[in-house]
């Protein structure tokens, strides 16, 4: 009901209101003639303005409802222009605020990434640049998976179960964890450490997208002509460098930390892994040690026959046999005495007389075998000095 209607219906009531009694007062004085003296007369007259003002008073209290039902229509029809553009402006903000937040989500993911490249840009250049993470993009993704321009977490929960849709974080914690159990035993000539260690040193370049780029070294373990990164005499520093790379990643994705285990390697875990290098680059195998000259493959026989050559209970050159593998735990070192024979060439002289003091201290009838060979690889290992 439009306004100019309600006003019409409203002056119309309240005209009739004052036109109906001066209309029935008139009508009364021109039939009745003037005013009567007769209570009957009062009494009709009384019931007849009683009934006119409870029909008034009924067409008021209409308007009056009519007005009123206007009035709230006017209202309710007001709040619902007021809801609906209060739904517009609150649909307007939660998109701008949704377009914020997925810019936040987007900056935070690019600076998350950066972070990420930066920290194992730092890790190279940490190990003087000897290896690179040829795919740090790549990498990532397989760690924070779900990540994406709509999507950054910052935590990998590793402590899910091992499947498919598992970070890479689960197979680089389980290859070191394998590292600590192959490590953990007596390998004595076990060619299934050999074989266990170095397929989790590939599977660990594999999933970290890792390559060695530094010159290679003698001891270096070579596969299909790639270096490995693996030097036999600096098994220790591997584990130290897998350790390294391992425990950033997790710090960065908010783990908790492996334990060292590069204090477990062992000589005996040297010479196994030797002998099968040794093994497979006679028989063609894959895998192979890098030596430039026979010096290296002279050291580990004379280093061998050392260890057997006893005199009641104690190694009889347990000097030159420390001395000789604590060179062996160092990989600088090895290269270093090789190269420029200066301290090798000192270690061959005490060697040299030690053997000879103990040839002659044989008694006759006690001739040892090994001895003999240890005599004969001193000898000839003066014509191999640098």
């Amino acid at each position: 009901m439009s306004r100019k209607i309600v006003i019409v219906i409203s002056v119309f009531f309240i005209s009739l209101c004052v036109v109906s009694p001066i209309v029935i007062l008139s009508f009364y004085y021109e039939n009745m003639g003037g005013i009567s003296t007769s209570p009957n007369d009062w009494g009709n007259f009384g019931a007849l303005m009683s009934g006119l003002f409870t029909l008034l008073s009924s067409a008021v209290t209409a308007a009056t409802l009519l007005f009123l039902y206007y009035q709230q229509k006017k209202v309710n029809e007001r709040n619902i222009r007021l809801d609906i553009k209060r739904e517009k402006e609150n649909k307007k903000h939660d998109e701008v605020t949704e377009r914020k937040l997925a810019a936040l989500t987007f900056e935070h993911y690019l600076n998350h990434r950066k972070l990420f490249i930066e920290r194992m840009k730092s890790i190279e250049s940490d190990f003087g640049n000897i290896f690179e993470f040829y795919n740090i993009e790549g990498v990532y993704s397989e760690i924070f998976h779900y990540n994406s321009p709509v999507r950054c977490d910052l935590k990998v929960d590793i402590s899910l179960q091992f499947s498919s849709k598992s970070s890479a974080l689960h197979e680089l914690i389980y290859i070191y964890n394998r590292f600590g159990e192959l490590f953990s035993s007596d390998p004595g000539c076990d060619k299934e450490f050999c074989g266990d260690f170095l397929l989790n040193v590939s599977n660990f370049e594999q999933t970290i997208n890792l390559r060695f780029i530094d010159d290679r070294k003698n001891g270096d373990i070579i596969f299909r002509d790639r270096n490995l990164g693996v030097n036999i005499y600096g098994i220790r520093n591997y584990l130290i460098m897998v350790k390294r790379i391992v425990n950033s990643l997790l710090f960065f994705s908010d783990n908790r930390l492996v334990e060292d285990v590069s204090y477990k390697v062992s000589p005996k875990h040297r010479e196994c892994l030797y002998d099968y290098l040794r093994q497979g680059q006679v028989n063609h195998n894959s895998y192979i040690v890098h030596f430039e000259n026979h010096v290296f493959h002279m050291l580990h026989s004379i280093s061998r026959l050392m260890s057997t050559i006893r005199q009641d209970g104690f190694l009889v050159f347990s000097s030159d046999y420390q001395q000789l593998n604590n060179y062996f735990d160092d990989e600088n070192k090895m290269n270093s005495i090789c190269r420029e024979g200066k301290e090798l060439k000192s270690f061959y002289e005490s060697l040299y007389l030690n053997v000879c003091d103990a040839l002659n201290n044989e008694e006759e009838g006690e001739f040892d075998t090994n001895l003999s060979m240890l005599w004969r690889e001193v000898n000839t290992l003066a014509f191999h000095l640098p």
